[in-house]
């Protein structure tokens, strides 16, 4: 990941603030256990059902981290030279992040989903066009929200194809994914039993898959 983003663009996208801070911001980190230089890095304190994102913010500040986005006001006054960003909760602020950022560049970017075999396509894709294009896509199997928002964040304006692991979740999430990848393209490896429980039947299971493919290009099976 290689942004180029000033803080205060960054403030404005996510929290419609204005900053007088202009330091530049070339990446995004939300796991303290992964930042090796914290300079030039955006924190994203995470709130889940097992995680208070407040709770990383030192240890973050500690590997060189100076600026954050957090769901609490003041979270970092207490630390020197830190600067925050206040959102109402911080996985929509990036994904919003994330839906400006995919909307900067004409890439084309194939979504993949399906109950199995997104990972392994997603892989035998990218090593196939790697011969002749500049291909971007998304680490190891990120799918989730999370992954997804992640995942978008590598295009950059050398990028030629961008692909975009998409994961099923409960009804309208596929939805929601689609709305900020906005894919050109699309893939639909398999249709499965997986996450069945989680819709009424078989066709809602179904269309719920599909509705990422909502004006793409070409869709592939």
């Amino acid at each position: 990941m290689k942004l180029n983003y000033t803080f205060n663009e960054i403030s404005q996208i996510i929290a419609q603030q204005n900053s007088d801070d202009t330091t530049l911001i070339h990446s995004i980190s939300f796991d303290t256990r992964k930042i090796i230089n914290g300079s030039n890095n955006l924190f994203f304190a995470l709130n889940g059902s097992f995680r208070n994102g407040k709770s990383f913010i030192e240890d973050a500040y500690k590997k060189g981290v100076r600026h954050f986005v957090v769901e609490q006001k003041n979270s970092c006054t207490h630390l020197e030279n830190a600067h925050e960003i206040v959102v109402s909760d911080s996985l929509s602020a990036l994904e919003n992040f994330a839906k400006y950022h995919r909307l900067k560049f004409n890439c084309s970017v194939v979504a993949i989903t399906g109950s199995n075999g997104k990972t392994t396509i997603k892989e035998w894709l990218s090593t196939l066009l790697n011969k002749e294009k500049v291909v971007a896509r998304s680490p190891k199997s990120y799918n989730s929200h999370l992954g997804v928002a992640l995942s978008l964040l590598e295009i950059n304006d050398k990028t030629d194809v961008a692909i975009i692991e998409v994961g099923i979740g409960e009804k309208g999430t596929i939805q929601h994914k689609r709305e900020i990848i906005q894919p050109t393209h699309g893939i639909f490896t398999s249709f499965g039993n997986a996450h069945r429980e989680l819709f009424s039947s078989k066709e809602e299971h179904f269309n719920e898959k599909i509705t990422l493919f909502n004006g793409v290009h070409f869709v592939y099976t």
